[in-house]
C-alpha cells in the first residue's frame, strides 16, 4: 500500500519542478486504477477549458498529405 504523505510530498516536490522547469507541460493528471489520484495546470489552464493542439493539427495534415500521394 502506498504511503499517502510520502506521495503527497512527491507530487508537491514534481509539480515546483514542472513550475521551474521550461518543459512544456501545461496540464498533468495522475490515474490509478482508472480513478483521477491528482490533476495540475499551469496558468493560464484550467480544468474543463480546450486547448489549441498545433501538433495535432500538423499530424492530420501529414496523414492527408500522404493519402493525396
Amino acid at each position: 500500500m502506498d504511503q499517502p504523505e510520502i506521495l503527497t510530498q512527491a507530487l508537491s516536490k514534481f509539480y515546483e519542478e514542472l513550475e521551474r522547469s521550461n518543459l512544456p507541460v501545461n496540464t498533468f493528471m495522475l490515474l490509478r486504477k482508472g480513478e483521477v489520484i491528482t490533476e495540475f495546470y499551469r496558468q493560464p489552464y484550467r480544468k474543463n477549458v480546450p486547448q489549441i493542439l498545433f501538433s495535432l493539427s500538423k499530424s492530420f495534415t501529414s496523414i492527408a498529405a500522404g493519402i493525396l500521394n
